[in-house]
């Protein structure tokens, strides 16, 4: 979700106080319509954005929410979105389930996986090599616990 990124870009001047409170509401309008239509199906829910995972964790405890990243292979003004240090720190403090890292990086960078595990993190991977079953297959052997669609 890059809400927080628009708000700056279309409101420069807009305070981090009031982008804060825009994205509460925001985030509140998406919880009342998936606790109305999710029903049993199962939700969780997982943002590059820091504050949208943060905000999400406070606002509601019946579906896991995890910090997506991609490492670095990006670099933001925001230094929690940069490495996996940051990450796991932001995921340990905000109190999240976990991360989602992009599946390339757990194949260049296979002690991710212990180090996530370590910290008694959850770490579910996304892209496209998680349409190859090969992938997946190697992926559950090193302790990857799932794959988000």
């Amino acid at each position: 979700m890059v809400l927080k990124r628009i708000i700056r870009e279309c409101f420069p001047v807009v305070s981090d106080g009031l982008i804060r409170k825009y994205l509460i509401k925001f985030l509140q309008v998406i919880m009342k319509l998936v606790y109305k239509y999710a029903q049993e199906r199962p939700v969780m829910f997982s943002s590059f954005q820091p504050d949208v995972a943060l905000i999400m964790k406070k606002l509601q405890t019946k579906y896991p929410v995890y910090f997506l990243t991609n490492r670095g292979t990006v670099i933001f003004d925001d230094v929690r979105m940069n490495s996996l240090e940051e990450a796991k720190k932001l995921a340990i403090n905000g109190g999240l389930d976990g991360i989602v890292f992009e599946v390339k990086n757990i194949f260049r960078y296979p002690s991710v996986v212990r180090e996530i595990k370590e910290s008694h993190l959850s770490l579910l991977t996304y892209g496209k090599l998680n349409n190859v079953p090969e992938a997946v297959h190697v992926q559950y052997l090193m302790g990857v616990e799932g794959l988000p669609s």
